[in-house]
């Protein structure tokens, strides 16, 4: 038997169910990432809400959220898997491989974010961080919040 002219549909079979197994791996990533993303999304507008309400805590909490939603949505770009189970936000620019090319004004946000999340629900830590966050202090941390998320969204865009 000639071996140029000899076929082996099994290898066929293979590379067509490796092109599919791939396909179906982008479309679930891109879906996780849309997941994320709306629901950071969500997180600021209901953040917008608590400005407008003067509920200035959960401008925080729903701040922190968002950054951390977002930083998921760009985890799963990055290292097409799912996130770890943490609310740290240093870990995940850590894990993402974004500790290279976020700013250092923006480390310094995300560590003024970080008690705003777990703190800001127990009793003296509420009243604590209630009496840090005003009006002022609220619309800069939506503000910032916005640019962080606007920023991780270009880079998923690349």
């Amino acid at each position: 038997m000639d071996s140029s002219n000899y076929f082996d549909i099994s290898n066929v079979i293979i590379y067509i169910s490796c092109k599919e197994s791939l396909t179906m791996k982008k479309e679930i990533i891109k879906n996780r990432v849309d997941y994320w993303i709306e629901s950071a999304k969500y997180d600021l507008k209901t953040a917008q809400a608590m400005l407008k309400e003067k509920r200035y805590l959960y401008v925080g909490f729903c701040c922190h959220l968002t950054c951390e939603k977002v930083l998921k949505a760009y985890y799963w770009s990055y290292k097409k898997t799912e996130p770890p189970f943490t609310h740290n936000l240093n870990m995940l620019i850590s894990m993402t491989g974004l500790s290279e090319s976020i700013t250092k004004v923006n480390i310094k946000f995300l560590d003024e974010l970080m008690p705003l999340n777990i703190k800001a629900r127990y009793p003296d830590d509420k009243v604590r961080i209630s009496k840090f966050l005003n009006n002022s202090k609220a619309k800069s941390i939506y503000q910032r919040t916005t640019e962080f998320a606007e920023w991780i969204e270009k880079l998923l865009t690349r």
